[in-house]
């Protein structure tokens, strides 16, 4: 952690004992044409909502109003559900349309079906929850 500015580490120093959670991403970056606002789903079970309070809280201090937020409390059969099975506090990001989504599991679900903003709205939710969890000092994030 020496490479983070000393103004963003924890005051405290880092934990020593292990904290385990994680963010999954999963179809993320397609732009529904149904939502008027870029919109994305926080799925995760109600026990692990830290996780995604953390993402939400970093989505509305970096990107402000741009991003639409939803929750699901209700997961099933993803990239998370391993961690719940361990009991690791988790969540899936996953755009807010997933049933929607044209090109879903099929060989034209491909990178140019993605919006580069609504990428970067979404990195830079999950990257700022990250840090969050992390205890990364405020004015880092």
């Amino acid at each position: 952690a020496k490479s983070l500015p000393e103004a963003c580490r924890p005051e405290a120093g880092f934990p020593g004992g292990v904290d385990h959670r994680a963010i999954t991403l999963d179809m993320v970056g397609w732009k529904s044409p149904h939502y008027k606002m870029p919109t994305l789903t926080l799925e995760t079970k109600p026990w692990s909502r830290d996780v995604t309070e953390e993402v939400a809280q970093a989505s509305k201090r970096i990107n402000q109003d741009k991003l639409d937020l939803r929750y699901n409390p209700s997961p099933f059969g993803s990239d998370h559900m391993s961690f719940f099975s361990r009991n690791y506090h988790a969540m899936l990001a996953i755009h807010g349309d997933d049933g929607s989504y044209p090109a879903y599991h099929q060989s034209n679900d491909v990178i140019s079906n993605t919006d580069s903003q609504l990428m970067g709205m979404i990195a830079r939710a999950c990257a700022g929850g990250l840090m969050r969890m992390a205890d990364i000092n405020e004015p880092c994030i």
